[in-house]
């Protein structure tokens, strides 16, 4: 049984197809050149994915995808709502409260680009005209898997000049802007709806 199969297996769940286009042209391979290095997010790979150890503390469901140094978890749940099999949440570490990140796996990578693009931390590591590159690369990327208005709106967005927003980061965008984006384009009305992400004790 190949990895794919057995993450199936395991979790009762279909990785979307998506998900398994982007990886294999490297999106999640640290190591390759397409790689999406988002401020403090690391993928899974396959193999992390199916000897994931749940917290005892989390709710059953969930399906991990990415997650940050601080262990800030991105992960599939299915059940939260059940005509959008692919929905994406988001549970912060040592929080009760994860908030409903995206319906699908396409919005999941838009929505990862524009906070990206709200606030990257690419220029700490580098300098501001190889952060913006390198956001452009990002871009150029995900583009053969995003709808055309999409990807009209993040070309627009990426030819911004970084601003500094936050200490130690920079973004092309507001956070208000970010918001009215993500409504206007992600049309999802359960976007950022909150629940509980933890176990009932």
């Amino acid at each position: 049984m190949d990895s794919d199969s057995a993450i199936e297996d395991r979790y009762k769940f279909n990785l979307p197809s998506l998900y398994k286009e982007m990886r294999a042209i490297g999106c999640f391979d640290r190591h390759h050149e397409n790689y999406l290095q988002f401020t403090d997010l690391e993928w899974f790979s396959a193999d992390q994915i199916l000897a994931w150890v749940y917290d005892k503390h989390l709710i059953d469901g969930l399906i991990p995808c990415a997650h940050t140094l601080s262990g800030h978890l991105w992960a599939w749940y299915p059940n939260i709502d059940y005509d959008h099999s692919e929905a994406m949440v988001f549970c912060p570490d040592e929080d009760e409260v994860g908030v409903l990140y995206a319906p699908d796996f396409q919005s999941t990578i838009y929505h990862m680009m524009l906070d990206e693009l709200a606030n990257t931390f690419l220029v700490e590591r580098s300098n501001a005209k190889e952060a913006e590159q390198t956001l452009h690369h990002f871009v150029d990327v995900i583009a053969a898997f995003m709808p055309e208005q999409w990807n009209e709106r993040l070309q627009e967005l990426v030819e911004r000049p970084l601003q500094p927003t936050q200490e130690n980061f920079y973004g092309v965008i507001s956070e208000d802007e970010l918001e009215q984006i993500l409504a206007d384009d992600i049309n999802y009305a359960r976007l950022d709806e909150e629940f509980c992400c933890v176990k009932e004790e």
